[in-house]
C-alpha cells in the first residue's frame, strides 16, 4: 500500500515518508518565512521596509507575507503617524511556539531519515553517529 502526497501526487511507502516529503518540499520554506516575519514583528512595530531591509527581501514579498498573516489574524496593521506598521496579535504570539515546534520536528525527521539512509547504504563503512533530541519537558 502506498500513501499519496495531497499536493503533488507523489507516492510513498509510509505515512511518515509522505509527511517528511510534504514538510521538506511543500511546507518547510513557508514555515521558516512565516516564523522569520512573525519574530521580526514580535520584536516591535515594523514597517514593510523595516522587515524587507532586515531580511534582505523585496518589499512585495514582505507585503505578501504580512497580508497572509493578517488574513490569519496573526498580525495587525496600525497607523503610526504617517507610517503603516505591523504588530503581532495575541493569536500570533500563541502561534509562534507552534511554528518553532513544527520546524524542530521537521528537522528531527530529516536528520533521522538521513541517518537511516546512510546506515542502510554505507552503514558498515562509517562510524556510528547518534543524535539525541531534548525531551519536550526540558524545552
Amino acid at each position: 500500500m502506498t500513501v499519496e502526497c495531497d499536493v503533488c501526487g507523489d507516492e510513498f511507502d509510509t505515512e511518515r515518508g509522505r509527511n517528511i516529503h510534504a514538510s521538506q518540499v511543500h511546507d518547510d520554506d513557508d514555515t521558516k518565512e512565516t516564523l522569520m516575519v512573525m519574530e521580526m514583528v514580535q520584536n516591535g512595530k515594523k514597517t514593510v521596509s523595516d522587515v524587507a531591509d532586515s531580511l534582505g527581501w523585496d518589499e512585495d514579498r514582505v507585503r505578501g507575507k504580512l497580508e497572509e498573516l493578517r488574513d490569519h489574524d496573526y498580525v495587525e496593521q496600525v497607523e503610526e503617524g504617517t507610517d503603516r506598521v505591523y504588530e503581532l496579535t495575541e493569536p500570533g504570539r500563541k502561534h509562534i511556539p507552534k511554528l518553532v515546534g513544527e520546524l524542530a520536528e521537521e528537522t528531527k525527521d530529516f536528520v533521522e531519515n538521513v541517518q537511516e539512509s546512510v546506515s542502510k547504504h554505507v552503514g558498515p563503512l562509517v562510524p556510528k553517529v547518534t543524535v539525541e533530541w531534548p525531551d519536550k519537558d526540558e524545552e
